[in-house]
């Protein structure tokens, strides 16, 4: 049967329209309330991003002059109690887009923050939770070479679990997929850390299994507070013993609320040591050191070890070519019959 011009067109429209398209990311911008309470420099850089964010939420009390002439419609979350993380909590609860950003008041963004960040989230799917660099307002810096862009971190809940690693920045720079905010909203409502959320979502991100990226750009502009909050968190922790404590205290509330506990070390170290982008002995040693405490089987244990050396040992050859092989087959056979620990 032939068909009539129009009827052909018809079929070639239908066809165009119910081909697949790649779906675009939809995105969601948690703006939080700064003590100065000015709003617009945040809103300005909302609107100048390349790529608009879909949705706005704002945490506090805002002027109409302040909302007027907005492209993009904003929500408003009054700060309820004392607490600053009841109304975060609230906002973070009403996020239905795939990606979420937040951003402090008084900080800004450059015009393609949002696009850059996006293109990590679209390109590699397994990525969960993506940071960027930040310069400090009134500071410049040369950028990183482009050869240094994207750091991928793989998983890393053991390393917080048991050694409180903090993989993260500045709130401003943080990102993270809804899939993996579900599992911790509500934050943990703990008052040593109200002020600094960033540390809520960067641990629980890493306990909850979050494949983390680094993106080396500086794409935000943060204050000089959120810089030395974010960069001296984890020196704090070898330091300073308070410090430490409700850190210890906030990974232990975390942990509670994924229902991890150290059962879950046993299961996972191998298949995170694989994850980890650095393949350094300092790396392999302290992964030696988690599997060799919390792996009670013998067999399972050897078997581990053996996988983690299959890996490190190109790393030992190239290191010592002389005595790289006498030293790898030192290393494998200390591994297959030792039960101390690798030092």
């Amino acid at each position: 049967m032939q068909l009539d011009p129009v009827h052909a067109s018809r079929c070639e429209v239908n066809k165009s329209t119910t081909a697949p398209r790649a779906r675009a990311l939809t995105t969601h911008c948690v703006v939080v309330s700064a003590p100065n309470g000015n709003y617009r420099r945040a809103f300005d850089s909302l609107q100048n991003q390349t790529e608009a964010v879909d949705a706005i939420t704002v945490i506090g009390q805002l002027e109409a002059r302040e909302i007027l002439g907005r492209e993009i419609p904003i929500r408003c979350i009054a700060p309820t109690g004392d607490s600053p993380l009841a109304a975060l909590n609230a906002a973070l609860m009403s996020v239905t887009s795939e990606l979420l950003f937040v951003l402090r008041a008084d900080e800004v963004w450059t015009p393609d923050h949002v696009a850059q960040m996006r293109a990590i989230y679209a390109e590699q799917p397994e990525v969960d939770f993506v940071f960027c660099d930040a310069l400090v307002q009134g500071e410049e810096t040369v950028q990183a070479s482009a050869s240094l862009d994207q750091v991928d971190l793989g998983f890393s809940a053991v390393g917080t679990y048991l050694e409180l690693d903090y993989i993260g920045g500045p709130l401003s720079c943080l990102s993270i997929r809804r899939r993996i905010l579900e599992r911790l909203v509500p934050l943990v409502d703990d008052t040593d850390w109200e002020h600094q959320p960033e540390a809520i979502l960067a641990l629980g991100a890493s306990l909850a299994a979050a494949r983390k990226c680094h993106l080396r750009r500086p794409l935000a502009y943060v204050t000089q507070h959120s810089a030395v909050s974010a960069g001296a968190h984890q020196q704090r922790l070898h330091s300073d013993f308070s410090n430490r404590l409700k850190a210890v205290r906030l990974v232990g509330k975390l942990s509670r609320q994924l229902r991890l506990d150290a059962d879950f070390v046993r299961l996972l170290v191998g298949m995170e040591y694989d994850s980890q982008p650095t393949n350094d002995w300092p790396t392999f040693v302290k992964y030696c050191h988690y599997v060799q405490l919390y792996q009670s089987d013998l067999g399972s244990r050897r078997r581990i070890l053996l996988s983690m050396y299959r890996r490190i040992k190109q790393q030992v050859r190239s290191a010592s070519p002389l005595t790289g092989r006498l030293h790898s087959w030192w290393l494998k056979q200390r591994l297959r019959y030792s039960g101390k620990l690798v030092a």
